[in-house]
């Protein structure tokens, strides 16, 4: 949005290139309108499963017997009545080089890879910050007009402004096996963002990773059961053929990831001139797929308001509108993310659906007796 202003704008980032792991895969409406408002759309549908963004809930992925619960998104024909888009089922390795591409067509904006913050301080009218380079001797010193923390969960900025997080950390751990194989036969017409599989043996979630061969198994980890990232390739091959319900059916895995669930805010989402968006100012779990999207509905709100007010076409009071209104949204969104039995928390009703088999079915929660835990 700033470059988009014209606004010169530093991205620093301190990995040495976008990360390749599919990770989130639920667009939303609303952050589907912004991407298509930068001409996005086709090229991010090119890379997108041809789902329904619901879940499916069923013994096998070859069964055809389950029921269908919702995820909070519309579907295609509810989106259509609401908006000129609708939700899209595609990797988050598939949208950032989508997104990283168009940033550096624009000649204010640049990327340092391999570089990282590492010091600021903050006067009436700047920030000096310093940056590391990994490849360079000496650090480098900048004077901006703001900082923007888009560095995630363990964000320097937001140690580095002396901003805390509240909530609870260590919900979960999921492990998740990125694999390919060629499941449309499989799935016929049944195609929903989520499979989720209560067979005994290998009850987790299935995921298509994008309109190919490529899809995700995850489960929840918990003491005394056997993980995933020290499971050979012979047991995770197992383990995703028999949540399948093919067997020999061929599954190539591409390798196993890791993470925790956390519900945490951040106290405050600006500190003088330097503001937090993403999961530097949330941390949500994945049940509901807000945390992308919330992070891209922050970014599109301050980049406009700091363009603004850069160009002096607002005073500088518009900035205050940016906390005022996001952080109460990031609040219901951890929120809603968060353990299943807080406090005042209401699940989504089931709705009514109708089994592969034509009898009229109430979806359900499975033999979990819990609801999705993710998207």
């Amino acid at each position: 949005m700033l470059a988009r202003y014209g606004i010169s704008v530093l991205v620093v980032e301190k990995r040495s290139q976008i990360s390749t792991l599919p990770r989130a895969v639920a667009i939303s409406t609303r952050t589907m309108e912004i991407v298509r408002s930068w001409g996005l759309e086709q090229a991010i549908r090119a890379g997108a499963a041809n789902v329904e963004p619901c879940a499916w809930v069923t013994p096998m992925l070859a069964s055809g017997e389950g029921s269908v619960i919702p995820l909070g998104h519309p579907t295609t024909a509810e989106a259509a009545r609401i908006s000129p888009t609708r939700p899209a089922w595609a990797p988050q390795s598939h949208l950032e080089p989508l997104l990283l591409d168009l940033l550096v067509s624009h000649p204010c904006a640049e990327v340092l890879f391999g570089s990282e913050l590492v010091a600021m301080q903050e006067d009436d009218h700047a920030v000096r910050a310093r940056l590391g380079n990994r490849s360079a001797r000496q650090a480098q010193e900048l004077r901006v007009d703001f900082v923007v923390g888009a560095d995630g969960a363990h964000s320097s900025v937001r140690s580095l402004a002396g901003i805390a997080m509240r909530g609870p950390d260590g919900l979960a751990e999921y492990q998740s096996v990125h694999f390919r194989a060629e499941l449309v036969p499989v799935v016929a017409n049944r195609r929903y963002g989520l499979n989720v599989i209560t067979h005994p043996d290998a009850a987790g979630v299935l995921t298509p990773k994008g309109p190919g061969d490529r899809w995700a198994y995850a489960r929840e980890w918990r003491r005394g059961q056997e993980r995933l990232d020290q499971c050979g390739t012979d047991r995770l091959v197992e383990l995703i053929g028999t949540a399948v319900g093919v067997p020999g059916i061929p599954i190539g895995v591409d390798g196993v990831s890791t993470f925790s669930f956390a519900a945490q805010l951040a106290e405050r989402y600006r500190r003088g001139r330097v503001f937090l968006v993403g999961d530097a100012a949330h941390r949500m779990t994945p049940r509901g797929g807000t945390g992308m999207n919330t992070a891209v509905h922050d970014a599109y709100d301050l980049g406009w308001k700091l363009a603004w007010t850069l160009r002096g076409w607002a005073p500088s009071a518009l900035l205050d509108s940016y906390e005022a209104e996001r952080r109460p949204i990031g609040e219901h969104n951890v929120a809603r993310s968060g353990p299943q039995t807080a406090p005042g928390r209401r699940l989504p009703r089931p709705c009514r659906t109708t089994s592969m088999a034509g009898s009229p079915t109430t979806g359900s929660r499975g033999t979990t007796g819990r609801s999705p835990p993710w998207t």
